[in-house]
Parts: C-alpha cells; structure tokens; sequence
C-alpha cells in the first residue's frame, strides 16, 4: 500500500512537470506565484514558496468548477455580476470603511485595481493590503458564472498586470507578501 501511495505521488509529479514543460516550450514567460514570509530581523525568507500557475491549471481543470459563483447567486441570494458592476461604475471610489478602536478597514478602487487595506491597533499605517486588478474581478464575476473557469483565461487577464502584488501583511514581527510574476 506505501509504494502505490509512491507511484501515485511520483505520477503525480510527472503530471504536474509535464504541464510546466508545456508552457516553457510555448516560449511565453511562465507565470509564477510567490509566497514569502519573513521574519522581522531575518536575512532569509522563514517561508518561500513558488509555484508556476501552470502546475495549479492541472490541478484546477480537474475540479468541476462550473457551478462556484453561479451557486452564490441561487443558494444566497447574491447577485455577484449586479453588484460588482454596480461597485465598478460606482461615483465614490471608497466603498467601505470602518474604524474601530484604533482598527480600520477600507474597501475602495485606486485606477483598474479594487482593494482593501487594514490597519491594525497599534500600526500607523494599513498593515495588510489587497489588490484585485478590475479584469481579475470582471473574469471571475461576469465570466466564470456562465463558463467553466479555466485558470489559463484567468492567467491571460493577468498578463498586462505583472509583476503584481496581491497581498501583503505584516502582523507582529512577520510580513507576509503574495504576488505573481513573469519568468
């Protein structure tokens, strides 16, 4: 039983490099994802972990992802097209903020990007920051509701935006930061 576990981990590998493979053949530069956390103090990164999209799109196209936002919509309610359309075209470009007890938290649009910052007790400025670019939330929002998501599609809608970082957290000694990038 331990050595089909094996086999299936190391066919699980071979997969996944095959699928890089493809893409560096392709000749367009890969699209990386980062993970990185640091320890205030530290010269090298406690936590770094980088992943080609590529080897996630395996991984995705094989989950049944047809019915996520529209299943929003029918099981709670939510119109995510309506509102997303509503919030993107909106006149204010601050939707959200809420202070409390030297807390606060803001949801509001900067150029082709939504975000959200929040800044902690104690933090003279936001200490963890998100940023969606508008064709991220257009793909996922109008699109992926009457389409299968595909992550390669999503990937293309990224292209124009790299290298782009989508969060970044600093909490006590540690910072965290999450981005995507070319290579």
């Amino acid at each position: 039983m331990r050595s089909a576990g094996k086999a299936a981990a190391v066919a699980t590998m071979a997969v996944l490099a095959l699928g890089a493979a493809k893409t560096a053949l392709a000749g367009d530069p890969a699209v990386w994802l980062n993970v990185e956390v640091k320890t205030a103090g530290m010269e090298n990164p406690k936590v770094k972990v980088t992943v080609p999209l590529s080897l996630m799109e395996v991984v995705v196209s094989s989950l049944d992802t047809s019915n996520v936002l529209s299943d929003l919509k029918t099981e709670k309610g939510i119109d995510l097209a309506s509102l997303w359309q509503n919030l993107k075209n909106a006149d204010t470009d601050e939707f959200v903020r809420v202070e409390d007890e030297g807390k606060k938290v803001k949801v509001y649009k900067d150029g082709e990007n939504l975000r959200v910052s929040v800044q902690e007790e104690g933090f003279s400025e936001p200490n963890v920051q998100i940023r969606v670019p508008y064709a991220v939330m257009d793909y996922l929002v109008e699109g992926a509701a009457s389409r299968d998501f595909r992550l390669s599609d999503l990937i293309g809608q990224l292209k124009g935006h790299l290298p782009l970082v989508l969060v970044e957290a600093q909490h006590s000694d540690e910072n965290v930061k999450v981005w995507l990038e070319e290579r």
